[in-house]
């Protein structure tokens, strides 16, 4: 389209009230010593996060204690067998879920979308492809599910809730500490972003 002709920050953003300020909860992952034991990306990120039912299932408790409280949620992962293994638990839990991925038509990403920003519904499991071009101003949560090390990833993750609307001025972003190889790395990649924000 042309030249960038102006650059806002997320500080300039939020001074205008255009911008939800973001607050961190960082949520404590259960250690095991079988998925410590490996060395494999591959496989830490499918023991330790995709298929990690405790882990899995603090997040499904987390998402429905806002639920309950009327707030609304994003839970953004990477990959689809997470997101199934979620709805399950989001299932043996009753807390209603809508799941949007590749594979989702584009008149349900749409009412999800809709749903979500209506509050007529209060949790949606997305994988990336909401990642960007998707604002949803009165999202009260964003919960980074799926962890990464992208600076890009994470803010565009957060930046999904990041637009005001009546009554709010905050978006809370629930992120986990993972304490198992590559993962904590990216943990302190992702920490290191938020307190250069500001939101720690």
């Amino acid at each position: 389209m042309g030249p960038v002709i102006g650059d806002l920050s997320i500080k300039e953003g939020q001074k205008m009230g255009i911008i939800a300020k973001p607050y961190v909860t960082l949520v404590s992952v259960p250690y095991s010593p079988e998925i410590a034991e490996k060395t494999d990306y591959a496989d830490i990120y499918r023991e330790g996060i995709v298929e990690n039912r405790a882990r899995n299932a603090i997040i499904t408790k987390i998402v429905k204690g806002r639920t309950m409280a009327g707030l609304s949620s994003l839970t953004i992962i990477k990959e689809i067998a997470h997101g199934e293994a979620l709805v399950t638990l989001a299932e043996r839990f009753k807390v209603p879920s809508i799941f949007v991925h590749g594979g989702t038509p584009d008149e349900q990403r749409n009412a999800a979308r809709d749903a979500l920003e209506a509050k007529t519904h209060l949790n949606v499991i997305v994988t990336d492809v909401w990642r960007e071009g998707i604002d949803i101003p009165t999202l009260d949560c964003v919960v980074i599910a799926g962890g990464g090390k992208s600076r890009i990833y994470t803010l565009q993750a957060a930046g999904r809730g990041m637009r005001v609307a009546e009554g709010k001025e905050w978006v809370e972003i629930v992120d986990f500490l993972d304490p198992y190889k590559h993962l904590g790395r990216h943990v302190v990649l992702r920490l290191n972003m938020y307190k250069e924000h500001g939101w720690l």
